[in-house]
C-alpha cells in the first residue's frame, strides 16, 4: 500500500513540474541517445551461444572487403645540363595521364627521389637559368628500376668591351654570333626549326660596352665590325668565356703557313707579299720558321698576291693565292711539292721466280677505306716496274683488275689470301720488291640444252659468283681465274641459267694453280610449270594475291635477277609457266596479310605445287628461336654476336642479327616463315676472335652452340735454295707472326738461329684467321700469308722461300792514320776478300788525300752477306799488308748515318809516315 500511494505522489509532482525543465529532460535523452549510436562497439559474443541461421539456396552469404597494397618502387634520378653539370634547385614534375602527382626541387647535385606505384609517368623539369624545359617518359615496375637523366641547356652570357690600339672605346661596334658545328661536341642549333645554327648580334653603347644576355651554350664563330676600322674575326669562341674584349684595328696582320704535299712544315721558304692592285708591286719577303709559319704585320686593307717558293720544293698551283684582305687578322695556306721517291721491284712466279712480262699492277694509298688507286703501271720484258714521284706513306702494291690483266696468264689477286705487298716509304727510294704470281687457274666447255642444242647468252657462275659471264654463240664459256686457297686441288660447281632454256648446274669440278679444266659441260633442264593455291589460316581461297618468283644469284653478282609476277584467282590459284627449275624464291602476299616467301629448290624438270598459307596481320604468331653461346669451359660467352640467316647453297640472307647477354642467351623472335631452313652463325668480337656456324636450325628449337678452336702447329721450314749465297751456321733471323686486320692480336716476335740441320721453327696458333709471317735476317726475308680455321690440320707445313732482302744492307768504314794519330799523305788501295761463306772477290777502294784533305783517309765497302772476310792495304811505296781475318755479322752493326742499312767500323789502321814514291807493284 505504501508503495501504491508514493507512486501516486509522485506522479501528481511531475504533473506540477515546470515545462521548461521538461523540455531540458527531453534534449539531454535525445543527445544522449545519438552519442550511443555513434560510439557503438559490440561486445564479443561466443560463437557457441549463437543459434546457426538456416541458409538455403536463396541466402547469400557476405564477406567484408579486404584492403589490397599496391606495391610501391622508388624513381631517382638527376637533372643535368649539357656538360653534365648538375642544375641546383631544379623543379621536377611528376605527372600521369595529365594529372600532376608530384614536385620536387632537385638538390644540390642536381638529384631527385620520388615513391611511385607501378606504370608509365611522365618527368618534367625547370630551372631559372635553363634555356627551356625538358621531359621524357619512363616506367616504373618490378622489373624497371629507373634512374632518369633530364639534360636541360643552360643559358649563358657573353659581355665585354670594344676598343681600339689607343684603348679609346669604340660606340655602335657590331658584334655577331653564329653558332658553329664541330664532330664529338654539342652543336649550337637554332630553337627554330627550319634553321640550322644560331645567330645574334648586338651593339655596342657609348662607353664601347657589350652585352650577350642570354645564349646557347656552345661554340660560335665572332665577327665585330665598325666605321673606319677592319673587321676583327675570331673563328671559334666558347660561350663559356663570359668574358670577351675585342679591339679593332686600321691595319692587318696576314699569317701564312708553308706545307709540303705530305702536309709536313717547310722551313726557310721564301714567302713573297705582292700588291695586285698596283701591278704586282713588291712588298716585302719573310723567311718561315721551324712550322713552316711567317706573319706580316700592319698591312693595310686591299688586293695581294702571296707566293712561296724553295730552293728544294717545285712551285704548283697552290703555291700562290691571291687574297682580299677585309679582316684585321688573316690566314692562308701555301703548299710546294716536293719529289716524290720511287718504289722499284720485279713480278716473279712463284714457283720459278721466273720474271713476268706486260703484268699491270696498281699503287694503291693505304687508308682506313682500304685504299685509293694512285698510279698503276706494266711490267718490262724483264719483269720490272717502277712506280714514280711518291710522297710518304703506306702503300699497297696489288695486280689490275681481272680486265685489264686478261691477257696475262698469270694472277696475284685470286691467290686467297691475295698475294700483295704492302710497303711504306719514308725518307729515300725503295728497291728490289718482289711480288710473287700464279698460273691462273679456269674452267672451259659449253653449255647445251636437253636435246644437244648450244644455247648462246646463258649466264654462267660458279658456287662463289667468280668470273661470271655468258655463253658465246656456240654456248662456249671459259672462266679464267678461280681464287685458290693452297696449291692442292679443289672442287667447284658451275652454274648456267637462262630465262628460256632452264638452269643446269655440273657436278664437282676438279682445278688446281696453273691447269685449265677443259669439256665442262652443262646440259640445261627444261623449263618447268610452278603452280599453287592461296589460301587463309581457314583454309579460305585469298583471290588477288601477288605472287612474285624471283631467281637467285650469288650476292657479288652484277647480272639482273629474273623475275615474274602474277596474282592468283578467285579460287585462289596461282600459275607461273616456262620458269627456270632451279634456286628461286617465292614471294605471296595479299592485303591484311603478312608476306611470306618459300624457296624453289627442285632436281629436275617436273613441275611443281608450292601451296601459301597466309597469316592475317592481326594474329601474327610470333615464332622464336634461342640458345646459348659458350666456350671449351662450359662457360657462357657474352656480347657474342648471333646471326640468323635463311641458306641455301648458293645465297646466304641474314634476316636478323642480336648479342648474347651476360648468360651468353639469345633469342630470335618474330619469325613468320616456318617452311625454309635457317643457318645460324655465332662469332666473337673481341679476342680469341672465334666463330662457328650451325645448319638446319628450325623454328622453335633451343640450341647451345660451341665456341671452340682446336690448337694448331704451324711449322716453317726456310727454303734458302734460291739465295746468293748460303746461310752460314748460327746465321740470326728475326720471326714476326702477325694477325691480318686485328688490333687486339699482339704479334709473336721471336729472334731465331740457324741450325746444324736447316731453318725450322714452329709456333702454335691458339685463334682462327689470317695469319702473316715475316722472317728477316742474313740479307734475306720472305713473307707469306697463310688461312688457318677450324678445317685445317692439325699440323701444318709452311715452306717459306728467303730471297735477298733490299733493306738489309751493311757497310764496313776504316781509315789510315800515321802514327801521331793526324792525317796520313800516303794513298791507298784496300782490297776485300770474302772467305766464307764462299771464296770470291767483294770490292776494293782507292783513297787519295788530295781527293779529301779534311778528312782521315777513310773509306767504304758494301758487304753483301754476313761472313769471314780479309782485307788487304796496298800502299803507295809497296807495301802490302794484311789484316787478321774478321767475322762481319748484320746485326752486331750500328744504323748506318744515312738511314741506309748498318755500319761496321774496322780497327784503324796505322802507318808510319814516308816519302811518297811511286807504286812498285799494285795487286790486281
Amino acid at each position: 500500500m505504501a508503495s501504491q500511494k508514493e507512486r501516486t505522489n509522485e506522479e501528481h509532482n511531475m504533473k506540477n513540474r515546470n515545462p521548461i525543465l521538461v523540455v531540458v529532460i527531453f534534449l539531454f535523452a535525445v543527445i544522449s541517445g545519438i552519442y550511443t549510436v555513434v560510439h557503438y562497439e559490440p561486445h564479443y559474443v561466443p560463437r557457441n551461444s549463437i543459434e546457426p541461421i538456416p541458409i538455403d539456396s536463396r541466402t547469400f552469404v557476405l564477406h567484408p572487403n579486404q584492403e589490397i597494397k599496391e606495391s610501391v618502387f622508388v624513381a631517382q634520378g638527376s637533372v643535368i645540363d649539357e656538360r653534365h653539370l648538375p642544375f641546383e634547385s631544379a623543379e621536377v614534375v611528376i605527372q600521369k595521364a595529365d594529372m600532376v602527382l608530384d614536385k620536387i626541387i632537385a638538390d644540390s647535385y642536381g638529384r631527385f627521389q620520388i615513391q611511385l606505384t607501378e606504370g608509365a609517368y611522365v618527368v618534367s623539369a625547370t630551372a631559372s637559368d635553363a634555356i627551356k624545359a625538358s621531359s621524357q617518359i619512363f616506367q616504373v615496375g618490378a622489373d624497371h628500376s629507373p634512374d632518369i637523366i633530364i639534360h636541360l641547356l643552360r643559358s649563358v652570357f657573353l659581355k665585354g668591351h670594344v676598343t681600339n690600339a689607343e684603348s679609346t672605346p669604340i660606340a655602335r661596334a657590331k658584334i655577331e654570333l653564329h653558332g658553329i658545328r664541330k664532330d664529338n661536341e654539342s652543336v649550337v642549333r637554332a630553337i627554330d626549326p627550319t634553321r640550322s645554327t644560331v645567330h645574334y648580334e648586338t651593339y655596342s653603347d657609348n662607353a664601347g660596352f657589350y652585352l650577350f644576355p642570354s645564349l646557347l651554350p656552345g661554340s660560335y664563330s665572332l665577327k665585330a665590325s665598325a666605321t673606319d676600322y677592319l673587321t676583327h674575326y675570331l673563328p671559334e669562341i666558347s660561350a663559356y668565356e663570359n668574358t670577351r674584349d675585342l679591339l679593332l684595328n686600321n691595319n692587318a696582320e696576314l699569317s701564312i703557313r708553308v706545307i709540303d704535299q705530305n702536309n709536313d712544315p717547310i722551313h726557310l721558304a721564301n714567302v713573297e707579299l705582292l700588291q695586285t692592285r698596283t701591278k704586282g708591286i713588291f712588298i716585302m719577303m719573310l723567311q718561315t720558321n721551324d712550322k713552316g709559319l711567317c706573319s706580316f704585320s700592319s698591312i693595310k686593307p686591299g688586293f695581294y698576291r702571296i707566293q712561296a717558293h724553295h730552293k728544294d720544293y717545285q712551285q704548283i698551283k697552290k703555291s700562290s693565292l691571291d687574297v682580299e684582305l677585309s679582316t684585321d687578322n688573316e690566314s692562308h695556306l701555301l703548299i710546294l711539292n716536293k719529289p716524290g721517291y720511287a718504289i722499284h721491284g720485279s713480278v716473279l712466279e712463284k714457283s720459278t721466280r721466273s720474271p713476268i712480262p706486260d703484268f699491270g699492277l696498281c699503287l694503291y694509298l693505304k687508308d682506313r677505306e682500304g685504299g685509293s688507286e694512285i698510279q698503276y703501271c706494266t711490267t718490262e720484258k724483264d719483269g720490272k716496274f717502277i712506280f714514280t714521284d711518291i710522297s710518304k706513306g703506306f702503300y699497297l702494291i696489288k695486280e689490275r683488275d681481272e680486265f685489264q690483266n686478261r691477257e696475262s696468264k698469270f694472277t696475284t689477286t685470286h691467290w686467297n689470301p691475295p698475294m700483295e705487298f704492302i710497303v711504306q716509304v719514308i725518307d729515300k727510294d725503295i728497291y728490289d720488291l718482289e711480288i710473287l704470281a700464279v698460273k691462273k687457274s679456269g674452267i672451259s666447255g659449253r653449255v647445251f640444252t636437253k636435246d644437244n642444242k648450244p644455247v648462246e647468252g646463258a649466264f654462267v657462275f660458279t658456287i662463289r659468283g667468280q668470273a661470271e659471264q655468258r655463253t658465246d654463240q656456240n654456248g662456249y664459256y671459259f672462266i679464267p681465274s678461280l681464287k685458290m686457297y693452297s696449291d692442292k686441288t679443289k672442287l667447284t660447281k658451275v652454274y648456267a641459267i637462262h630465262e628460256r632454256y632452264g638452269f643446269g648446274v655440273t657436278e664437282g669440278v676438279k682445278y688446281s694453280p696453273g691447269n685449265i679444266a677443259t669439256n665442262v659441260d652443262i646440259i640445261l633442264n627444261s623449263l618447268i610449270q610452278v603452280r599453287g593455291k592461296i589460301e587463309n589460316e581457314q583454309g579460305k581461297p585469298i583471290p588477288n594475291a601477288n605472287l612474285v618468283f624471283q631467281t637467285i644469284t650469288p650476292k657479288k653478282s652484277q647480272n639482273p635477277v629474273y623475275q615474274k609476277n602474277t596474282v592468283s584467282n578467285e579460287k585462289g590459284e596461282y600459275q607461273f609457266n616456262n620458269v627456270i627449275p632451279n634456286y628461286a624464291k617465292l614471294f605471296a602476299s595479299a592485303h591484311g596479310y603478312i608476306e611470306q616467301k618459300k624457296y624453289l629448290e627442285s632436281t629436275d624438270d617436273a613441275d611443281q605445287q608450292i601451296d601459301f598459307v597466309l597469316i592475317r596481320k592481326e594474329d601474327k604468331k610470333k615464332y622464336s628461336i634461342c640458345g646459348y653461346v659458350i666456350d671449351v669451359n662450359n662457360s657462357p660467352v657474352s656480347h657474342a654476336q648471333v646471326d640468323l640467316q635463311v641458306f641455301n647453297p648458293i645465297y646466304e640472307e641474314v634476316i636478323q642479327s642480336v648479342r648474347t647477354d651476360g648468360n651468353g642467351y639469345f633469342a630470335f623472335q618474330n619469325i613468320n616463315d616456318t617452311s625454309v631452313r635457317y643457318l645460324i652463325k655465332a662469332s666473337t668480337t673481341a679476342f680469341p676472335y672465334l666463330t662457328k656456324k650451325v645448319y638446319d636450325v628450325n623454328y622453335g628449337d633451343e640450341i647451345w652452340i660451341l665456341l671452340d678452336f682446336a690448337p694448331k702447329k704451324l711449322t716453317v721450314h726456310l727454303d734458302e735454295s734460291k739465295t746468293q749465297f748460303p746461310v752460314r751456321q748460327g746465321a740470326i733471323f728475326s720471326f714476326l707472326l702477325a694477325k691480318d686486320q686485328e688490333t687486339d692480336f699482339y704479334p709473336i716476335s721471336k729472334l731465331l738461329q740457324r741450325n746444324e740441320t736447316a731453318l725450322i721453327h714452329t709456333e702454335y696458333i691458339y685463334t682462327p684467321g689470317d695469319y702473316t709471317i715475316y722472317v728477316q735476317g742474313s740479307g734475306t726475308s720472305a713473307r707469306q700469308s697463310i688461312e688457318i680455321n677450324a678445317e685445317s690440320p692439325e699440323s701444318i707445313d709452311l715452306h717459306l722461300q728467303l730471297s735477298k732482302d733490299p733493306n738489309e744492307v751493311l757497310y764496313v768504314s776504316g781509315r789510315v792514320i800515321n802514327e801521331n794519330l793526324t792525317v796520313t799523305k800516303t794513298p791507298f788501295i784496300v782490297r776485300c776478300m770474302m772467305l766464307r761463306p764462299t771464296l770470291q772477290f767483294v770490292d776494293q777502294k782507292y783513297v787519295n788525300f788530295s781527293s779529301n784533305p779534311n778528312r782521315l783517309q777513310e773509306f767504304f765497302i758494301k758487304i753483301p752477306v754476313d761472313g769471314v772476310y780479309e782485307f788487304i792495304y796496298s800502299l803507295q811505296n809497296g807495301t802490302i799488308i794484311k789484316r787478321n781475318l774478321m767475322e762481319l755479322i748484320y746485326a752486331a752493326a750500328e744504323p748506318s748515318p744515312s738511314g741506309i742499312g748498318k755500319l761496321l767500323y774496322l780497327p784503324d789502321l796505322v802507318i808510319p809516315e814516308k816519302e811518297s814514291t811511286p807504286w812498285k807493284h799494285l795487286p790486281i
